[in-house]
């Protein structure tokens, strides 16, 4: 998954947008080169150009990759507890949050991601949440 599918998956699952255009192609341009926008809940879609708002880029900024862990927990109702984001070797971030419990089990799953940032880390890792969990 590149950058844009990742914040893209995560907008949609997570932050539950539901519509979603490139600015080139509402031009007529037939490349997207501009990053995603969204159209508020509630907001016609004629109104698209002056309404609508940069999708998050999570895989981008710290702030917020933050803002879709707090998500995470407010939506799991408190069944996800971020663990730990930290630097491995030097040049590597990893990120691992528990998950609810497993009846089966009866321990909590880690959920873990790697990247070459601390926000790519915590993307990895959500993007393997929402895989495992239909939020």
């Amino acid at each position: 998954m590149n950058h844009r599918q990742i914040n893209e998956l995560i907008a949609y699952k997570l932050f539950g947008i539901k519509r979603v255009y490139y600015p080139d192609w509402a031009a007529g341009k037939t490349y997207g080169g501009d990053w995603p926008m969204y159209i508020p809940s509630g907001k016609p879609w004629r109104t698209h150009s002056i309404d609508g708002n940069p999708l998050p880029q999570c895989t981008k900024s710290i702030d917020a990759a933050f803002q879709a862990i707090d998500k995470l927990i407010e939506i799991g109702h408190g069944n996800f507890r971020l663990v730990h984001v930290c630097c491995v070797d030097g040049f590597a971030w990893a990120a691992e949050i528990n998950g609810p419990y497993d009846n089966d089990l009866g321990g909590k799953p880690f959920y873990g991601g790697a990247g070459p940032s601390r926000q790519e880390a915590i993307c990895s890792m959500i993007v393997k949440v929402l895989e495992a969990f239909p939020l």
